[in-house]
């Protein structure tokens, strides 16, 4: 699939028809340029705007955060002099978690240690821009890829942690040992609970995290990394927060 994404953006970019399509549950994407560079924003706008990529100039880390709750930001490109913020805050808030954001720092000069520091970390690239944005709109098209396919690897458990919330926290005590293979009298023993009680938070539980059987509820276990894998075999991960 992002073999196709990247075909479709750099074909529009050198003048070919093709829309820009993530998904059917996903947004055009929009590049976010922090800072003030007017300049940089018109140019990547001139090359992305018939791949049907937005260009969003944002003044703060704030902005983009608010944007994402609305828009896919499929890239942040960011001057390596920030104004609200450090690179290593920038970095933690856009490129960790379950939906990373690539993000691509440029400078007039860019030194190797200056480079090296910033991608390890966790920038996408670091990379000098002096008048012609040629290598800027490539590395912007090269993590418009990226995070494309980070956010289809990420999907699923996405939606399984939507589905999650549903369950109280009796609930997802029940998830857990189900999902570790423990049959309904057992569950029932270790808590502390009547053997209909279970049945009855079992069957919640496969109706709110949609799973028409077991296989698929322990399926969902996985996608949520409910497991460790311990020497002798898959063992429980237990939440204490939940």
């Amino acid at each position: 699939m992002s073999e196709g994404i990247n075909k479709s953006i750099r074909g529009a970019c050198d003048g070919d028809r093709y829309a820009f399509h993530e998904g059917a549950s996903d947004s055009p994407p929009t590049v976010c340029v922090l800072g003030q560079v007017p300049q940089v924003i018109q140019r990547l706008r001139l090359h992305l705007q018939n791949a049907g990529v937005g260009v969003t100039p944002c003044g703060t880390l704030a902005e983009i955060e608010g944007l994402r709750k609305t828009t896919t930001v499929g890239c942040v490109v960011s001057e390596t002099r920030l104004p609200d913020c450090t690179k290593l805050t920038l970095l933690e808030a856009l490129t960790k978690g379950d939906d990373p954001v690539p993000v691509v720092f440029f400078s007039v000069t860019v030194g190797v240690s200056q480079a090296v520091r910033a991608m390890k970390a966790g920038a996408f690239d670091c990379i000098e821009n002096r008048g012609d944005v040629s290598r800027l709109v490539d590395s912007v098209l090269d993590a418009l890829e990226h995070g494309s396919l980070a956010r289809a690897q990420g999907a699923p458990k996405r939606e399984a942690q939507r589905r999650m919330l549903r369950l109280t926290h009796r609930e997802r005590e029940v998830f857990q040992l189900v999902a570790e293979g423990l049959a309904n009298k057992q569950v029932a023993h270790r808590l502390g609970i009547a053997d209909k009680t279970v049945e009855t938070h079992r069957s919640r539980v496969m109706s709110k995290m949609e799973a028409g059987t077991l296989a698929e509820l322990v399926r969902t276990a996985y996608v949520l990394e409910m497991f460790d894998e311990g020497g002798d075999g898959v063992v429980p991960r237990v939440d204490a927060s939940a």
